[in-house]
């Protein structure tokens, strides 16, 4: 007796040599998968048309659409079946796949959501076209049974093989003509009803085996006993062919293969061309859905449902949307830098490493689990918030970002938004809280132009690549962003500044050595104006020596003289007015274009409100009987619009108050400190006009000096164009002191 013996005699080698195969084959087989699919997707788009006009006889197109239908279903189980072979052998045997079968994985994933995409896509022909092919499957079968019928019939001699096989060939006559649909049962009792049909009256036994003589055997004219399998085979498929391509095409199982997803969407972000088949893979994980939802274990089953949307989506986010916004942001970098930079070269798109980003940017908005995720609106998102944050951080990287934006869109198509930043605009720049509140650091470091009405940043000793820059539009926006109650406030600020810059200012004229020079001075004026030579001229050589003297009393580290001191102390005060002028100015501009649209400031008996609520009675003078006030209709709106209406009214009376020039802050400015130096303490401060000859030489010559420093090329501090300033400063004071003439007198 001889032993039998298992084979093989170890399974789980006989596993591992199995899978070794399958990784070797596995490409090439998806490769042949993926050229079937291409000439069935042909196919389909061919014969699955709204009409079938040009298609020739439609007997032969529903038998197409019939073999069409059935071969994607085949291909699609097939694939399925090779897809679920790989990763459960390598997950049971806790085998690494290698890396050969990831792309070919994926790719598995892509054949069976375009077989499923399709179907439902052709939905509406499938549907129309269902009936017709079940009926022509049903006439073709029944056609090879019809002879049979009539030869039993026709037969005068009946046993009981006979009737058993006419009353099968009667029942399947019955369900074929009884119905258009054919259910699991109808489709079982046709199959077994067809097997009575095809048995043999002489020896009992199913003629059912391809190539048997059934001329012989079967003398009722039952030619071939295979093609009766192969049409209830079809028509079982057909029957229910859309809930079999969903179990062919579903891909749930990868949920408890889910890290999957990372390779998966890493290798397909490397292949920009491959860009449409992120929505297939992602489709082919998202079936794991539909397996969540029908979890019986927890009461709440979309807390499952929802986390593995979030796994998806965060995935996405990691290997696509990320690296999409930094290489699209390195892309538009480097580009722009290779403009600037000699060192630089632009990218080369002949390299291995340069990818056509465009694909992604292209794409279709992907769909997950209730929503989508729109590839260009993140990308657009990350570089709006890139170009700000890094521009706030570098000011004067402005216009490279500015740069960056219009090539994003010029090369991908990205409408980015404005950033609005202060120094990326033109009509922005220093807020005007930001200076109200460091104005002592403001006026020291900005120089002021009375024409043009802008300052002007002074160069640090550092050196900059860029200054800072101030005008009306810009105080304007600002003003724009704050409200009106704004202006108040920075005269208010202005003034508390003015003050302490003037006690300084009073300290300096109260020093012996400068007090005693204003008088002797003043006394030397008084004597010799009338003479020949002066002609009520103060002499230029007295104030140039009086330059040279006071520079005997020291000089700072900086190598200020005192007179330099006092004379940039005044400007300082200059600035600060400067300021105050500007912000009146900018005020004016702001409520100019917010009230150009009212057609008439003048009539100032128009209220909004009274038109929206319940209206106002005329008025008339009981004296004279003129009219005051017209009568107002209202339209009886309701609350909120009567409100919004009395809001408009007040926004309209504020801006026309403020469009006024009534509101002079210089006026209220020299009052204020008119009081406090008409003081007794204040007596010495009479003397500070005899200083101004001085005081101007020093200022045209550190004039000169900075003017000529902006022509070379060690630009530093000290280098400016426009210092105006002083000359407002010396005018404000002057006009507190009352010494606008006797100063005028002295300097003309």
């Amino acid at each position: 007796m001889t032993s039998k013996k298992l084979h093989p005699t170890d399974i789980v080698q006989f596993r591992r040599e199995y899978l070794h195969s399958l990784d070797d084959a596995f490409p090439a087989d998806v490769t042949t998968a993926k050229l079937e699919l291409s000439a069935w997707l042909v196919r389909m788009e061919s014969f699955f048309q709204p009409t079938t006009r040009g298609m020739g006889d439609a007997s032969r197109t529903l038998s197409i659409r019939g073999n069409l239908i059935l071969k994607g279903l085949i291909l699609a189980k097939r694939v399925q079946t090779m897809m679920h072979t790989l990763v459960n052998l390598h997950l049971s045997l806790q085998i690494p796949m290698p890396k050969r079968v990831v792309r070919p994985l994926y790719t598995c994933i892509e054949i069976l959501k375009a077989v499923e995409f399709m179907f439902a896509r052709k939905n509406p022909i499938l549907a129309e076209s269902s009936s017709h092919l079940l009926r022509q499957v049903a006439h073709s079968l029944f056609s090879f049974f019809r002879p049979l019928k009539a030869h039993l019939e026709a037969s005068k001699k009946f046993d009981d093989t006979k009737l058993d096989v006419l009353a099968a060939v009667t029942v399947l006559e019955d369900i074929l003509n009884s119905g258009e649909s054919f259910s699991y049962t109808r489709i079982t009792v046709l199959d077994l009803a067809a097997q009575i049909a095809m048995i043999s009256p002489d020896n009992g036994s199913a003629a059912s085996e391809k190539g048997s003589d059934l001329d012989a055997t079967v003398p009722m004219g039952l030619k071939d006993a295979g093609e009766p399998v192969k049409l209830i085979w079809k028509l079982r498929l057909l029957s229910d062919f859309q809930r079999k391509i969903r179990g062919a095409c579903d891909c749930s199982f990868f949920y408890w293969s889910r890290e999957l997803l990372h390779p998966f969407l890493a290798d397909l972000y490397n292949q920009p061309e491959q860009a449409n088949r992120i929505q297939y893979v992602v489709g082919g994980f998202l079936d794991a859905i539909k397996l969540l939802r029908g979890a019986q274990h927890e009461t709440d089953n979309e807390l499952y449902v929802n986390a593995y949307a979030e796994f998806i989506e965060s995935v996405l986010e990691e290997e696509i949307v990320e690296n999409l916004c930094k290489d699209v942001e390195n892309d538009l970098r480097l580009h722009v830098h290779s403009v600037h930079l000699d060192h630089l070269d632009a990218p080369n798109p002949k390299s291995a490493d340069f990818k056509v980003l465009h694909y992604y940017l292209d794409l279709r908005p992907i769909r997950l689990h209730g929503k989508t995720l729109d590839l260009r609106q993140h990308v657009t998102h990350y570089l709006e918030s890139m170009f700000y944050n890094l521009t706030t951080v570098a000011l004067h990287d402005w216009k490279t970002y500015g740069e960056m934006r219009n090539l994003a869109n010029d090369k991908y198509g990205l409408s980015l938004a404005d950033n609005h930043l202060p120094m990326g605009s033109l009509d922005q720049g220093l807020d005007i809280l930001q200076i109200m509140r460091n104005i002592q650091i403001f006026v020291a470091r900005y120089n002021y132009n009375l024409n043009q009405q802008f300052f002007l940043e002074r160069r640090s000793d550092k050196g900059s690549r860029h200054l800072n820059s101030i005008n009306i539009h810009s105080i304007a926006s600002s003003i724009r962003t704050h409200g009106m109650g704004i202006m108040n406030t920075t005269v208010n600020f202005t003034y508390q500044f003015l003050t302490k810059k003037f006690d300084i200012f009073s300290q300096f004229l109260f020093d012996e050595y400068i007090k005693s020079y204003l008088q002797r001075e003043k006394r030397w004026y008084k004597k010799h104006r009338d003479d020949k030579e002066v002609d009520n001229k103060y002499p230029f050589d007295r104030a140039f020596q009086f330059n040279k003297d006071i520079r005997k009393l020291g000089v700072s580290d900086s190598g200020k003289t005192f007179l330099d001191q006092f004379r940039m102390l005044i400007t300082e005060i200059g600035n600060a007015l400067g300021y105050v002028r500007m912000v009146r100015s900018a005020g004016m501009n702001y409520c100019s274009n917010a009230i150009k649209f009212v057609p008439d400031l003048n009539r100032t008996h128009f209220k909004f409100e009274a038109y929206a609520g319940d209206g106002v009675a005329e008025e008339k003078n009981e004296e004279t009987g003129k009219v005051l006030q017209d009568e107002i209709v209202g339209a009886k709106l309701s609350r909120e619009t009567v409100v919004a209406a009395r809001n408009l009214d007040s926004v309209i009376s504020t801006l026309a108050k403020n469009f006024s020039e009534n509101n002079d802050y210089f006026k209220v400015l020299v009052k204020v400190f008119q009081d406090v130096t008409a003081s007794d303490e204040q007596k010495h401060l009479v003397n500070f006009y005899t200083i101004l000859p001085a005081l101007t030489i020093n200022y045209v010559e550190t004039t000169v000096q900075a003017k000529d420093l902006m022509y070379k090329n060690t630009r530093r501090r000290e280098s400016y164009f426009s210092d105006d300033g002083f000359a407002i400063g010396v005018a404000y004071i002057l006009a507190i002191l009352d010494q606008g003439e006797v100063g005028l007198r002295l300097c003309s």
